[in-house]
């Protein structure tokens, strides 16, 4: 028995095969430099700023990524479309789209940043904020993230994880020099946030220049063997985009995904951000000792996002091909579970000494809460690589199940009252429950294709097809 894919190609096709863990290197290697490089920062910038000021960092970081979730949700969109384009042979279609794209997101980010400007004075009082210092550069470094993530999106459906370690590691480099060297300077807090908005604005130019560098001749070794197996196997047009045999990624599809995603990706932001805001609005003199443990801890999200670069674009390409791709799912489950036993070792052995260290000893008093909000942290991890692996296979259902979760998160939140360790605390019991669902849906859908791939009753998955 044969499987034949969407786009009538089979599953084995060359396009399709990975080469394990090895695939990732450049984006494990950037992702390693910038987590040295964001523990060099955290260090630094908390010895420049006040405690006051480091907590009203922490609460600009955390707009900051539910700002960005925009962008990323599009990532997923672009990852899936240039994907079928390029299973399908329609190469031609993407530089004039790609084009279109990035002028209607040019044009929004002007009329954002004029909206944040008049708005910044209601944002730092939404958020008891000492001051409106850095409010408007970090927003506007968010809205630049959406660009970027464009680019990006187009580098991993090409599989260029080259390129795009050189762009995660642009950006990230580029806003820990900048954050300390300004921040050193005298700038402060503004300081600190224009480092943010210059590493965005560096990490956009060499992103663009990635994804039109040879925009023409980029898929040319595809196109011929893609368009010869397609042409093996013919089909009426359906409902689900399949036309002549050939998986269409049309408007109705890429706004399944990016609304998929945009929601999904959302309410991740709150379910990772949402402690810090909130510590920083009921508590505001905790929030620099809460914004410690808390850059800590979610130094293994950052590295587990990092590593989703790699599975999202596995994740789609095999599933547009016809399969899963379950071992580069177990991979990324590995190399972010590592770091968080090690971050878990240490908040149990030696918080109080690890804080001190990093940050001084005027922000270790949330170290009770460190172990805790590590182990959240992990959890958190999990529920994100299993969302972006649905990303990859198109499943519809994860935003539901986010937002029970991340309703459950803020609703225990409000009753710890801005307590760190009653909010660290509650945040582990939320996001374990979470991450046990969340991996019970992988393992239904998991089964779903199996019984589809065997021939036994069950709902199609992964839009596999069967030809004797």
């Amino acid at each position: 028995m044969q499987i034949i894919t969407r786009a009538g190609v089979d599953a084995g096709d060359p396009i399709s095969e990975t080469r394990g863990i090895f695939r990732a290197a450049p984006i494990v290697i950037a992702g390693v430099a910038i987590a040295l490089a964001n523990i060099g920062s955290t260090v630094v910038v908390a010895r420049l700023l006040i405690p006051r000021e480091y907590g009203a960092l922490t609460q600009l970081l955390g707009l900051f990524f539910i700002l960005s979730m925009p962008g990323s949700a599009l990532m997923v969109g672009v990852v899936h479309r240039v994907t079928a384009w390029r299973i399908a042979g329609d190469e031609h279609r993407l530089k004039p789209w790609l084009g279109r794209v990035e002028t209607f997101c040019f044009g929004g980010l002007v009329l954002f940043m004029v909206t944040v400007w008049i708005l910044q004075g209601r944002i730092a009082a939404w958020l008891s904020l000492p001051s409106r210092a850095g409010i408007f550069e970090t927003l506007v470094a968010g809205a630049l993230w959406v660009i970027v993530s464009v680019n990006r999106g187009v580098l991993q459906a090409r599989k260029e994880y080259g390129w795009l370690g050189w762009n995660l590691a642009i950006e990230g480099l580029t806003r820990t020099v900048f954050m300390i060297g300004l921040a050193a300077a005298g700038l402060g807090l503004t300081g600190a946030a224009m480092g943010i908005l210059l590493g965005e604005a560096l990490a956009l130019t060499h992103g663009m220049a990635g994804a039109f560098r040879g925009m023409t001749g980029v898929f040319r070794r595809s196109v011929a063997s893609s368009k010869r197996a397609a042409s093996a196997f013919r089909e009426p047009a359906g409902p689900s985009g399949q036309e002549h045999g050939r998986f269409t990624h049309g408007r109705r599809e890429l706004a399944g995904d990016v609304l998929t995603a945009f929601a999904s990706l959302g309410l991740l932001a709150i379910l990772q951000y949402m402690d810090v805001v909130m510590v920083g609005s009921f508590s505001p003199s905790r929030a620099g000792d809460y914004g410690a443990i808390s850059v800590s801890a979610k130094s293994l999200v950052f590295w587990t996002i990092m590593l989703t670069n790699y599975l999202l674009p596995e994740a789609t390409i095999r599933w547009h091909m016809g399969g899963h791709a379950l071992g580069e799912l177990r991979n990324t489950l590995i190399l972010a579970l590592l770091p968080a036993l090690l971050m878990l070792a240490v908040a149990l052995t030696v918080p109080s000494l690890f804080l001190g260290a990093a940050f001084g000893s005027n922000l270790e008093g949330a170290a009770s809460g460190f172990p805790y909000l590590v182990g959240a942290m992990a959890f958190l991890s999990v529920t994100i690589i299993f969302t972006n692996y649905f990303f990859g296979v198109a499943w519809r259902g994860i935003p539901a199940v986010l937002t029970v979760g991340a309703g459950a998160l803020i609703g225990s939140i409000v009753a710890a009252g801005g307590r760190p360790l009653q909010t660290a605390r509650m945040d582990l019991v939320v996001q374990a429950c979470l991450a046990a669902v969340v991996v019970g849906c992988f393992v239904v859908l998991t089964r779903r294709y199996t019984q589809t791939q065997t021939g036994r009753p069950g709902k199609p998955c992964g839009g596999i097809q069967y030809k004797k």
